[in-house]
C-alpha cells in the first residue's frame, strides 16, 4: 500500500523502495489470482469465469498500471498466469480416476469442452485425451 499511496500523493520515493514495494504488489496480486482459482476448482459448487479487472480493483490501482507490473515482474500478463494455472490445475484434476474432460472443462470455467481442449493442446502439446491415455487413467 506504501506505493499505491506514494503515487497517488506524488510523493518522492526511492528505487530501491519501490522496486520491493511493486514486487509485493505483485505477489500479492498473483497470490489473489491463485487464490480465486483454488477457491473456483476445489470449493465451488458453480465455478465462475475469475476476472482479472475485479481481482485488480481491490489494490486500488488502474487496470494498465497492474498488467504492466504483473509483466515486468513474472514476464507475463495475469491472464496468461490464470491460463497456466488453469490448465496445471486440469492435469491435476485429469489424474484422479473416472475423470471426464467435460468435468474438468466445466470445473475451471471454461465455456465449453471444446475450448479448453484447445488451450490444454496449445499449453503441453498434446490433448487432455492423449494425456489421460500417457497417465494411464
Amino acid at each position: 500500500m506504501y506505493l499505491v499511496n506514494t503515487i497517488k500523493n506524488g510523493d518522492d520515493f526511492s528505487v530501491h523502495e519501490t522496486n520491493i514495494n511493486q514486487f509485493m504488489l505483485c505477489q500479492k496480486i498473483a497470490g489473489s489470482i491463485k487464490q480465486k482459482l483454488d477457491n473456483q476448482i476445489y470449493y465451488s459448487n458453480s465455478p465462475t469465469r475469475i476476472l482479472l479487472s475485479q481481482i485488480i480493483e481491490d489494490y486500488n490501482i488502474s487496470q494498465s498500471y497492474a498488467l504492466d507490473l504483473f509483466q515486468k515482474y513474472y514476464h507475463q500478463s495475469p491472464q496468461a498466469y490464470l491460463i497456466k494455472l488453469k490448465l496445471n490445475a486440469a492435469k491435476n484434476l485429469l489424474r484422479q480416476p473416472q475423470t471426464h474432460i467435460n468435468e474438468v472443462a466445466e470445473r475451471l470455467a471454461y465455456s465449453d469442452p471444446s475450448h479448453f481442449s484447445r488451450e490444454f493442446k496449445k499449453h503441453f502439446k498434446m490433448t487432455p485425451k492423449e494425456y489421460m491415455k500417457q497417465e494411464d487413467l
